[in-house]
């Protein structure tokens, strides 16, 4: 499992985008929720960008943050506001994974 530590830049959020949703939950009572809308998005590996390193590993620039954008947003092609970047830690001692060998009927518990 890859954890991603995502960095936003409160500063570039836009508060029009706020959406304020009101709901029941499981308890019956309501509650209102304030969401913002945004993405995650993986670079193409050449715009990685190594952070830090040291012996074996390595910190790297991997996912940029932007908002989601609507349905009117993206018909008309309009930019993309960028919010943050996203950072994986990189153990680069790690083997390989190795794929794992089908199973026989006799490693079937039942």
């Amino acid at each position: 499992m890859q954890k991603v530590s995502i960095t936003v830049d409160l500063s570039k959020i836009d508060r029009a985008r706020i959406i304020e949703r009101t709901y029941t939950n499981g308890a019956g009572e309501q509650v209102t929720a304030k969401e913002y809308k945004m993405d995650v998005v993986e670079m193409k590996a050449e715009n990685h960008k190594t952070i830090a390193s040291g012996d074996g590993w390595a910190m790297v620039k991997k996912f940029f943050v932007c908002d989601q954008p609507t349905k009117e947003e993206r018909a008309a092609q309009a930019k993309t506001a960028f919010l943050g970047e996203g950072i994986v830690f990189v153990d680069m001692k790690a083997s390989e994974p190795v794929a794992a060998a089908p199973l026989t009927d006799e490693d079937h518990p039942y």
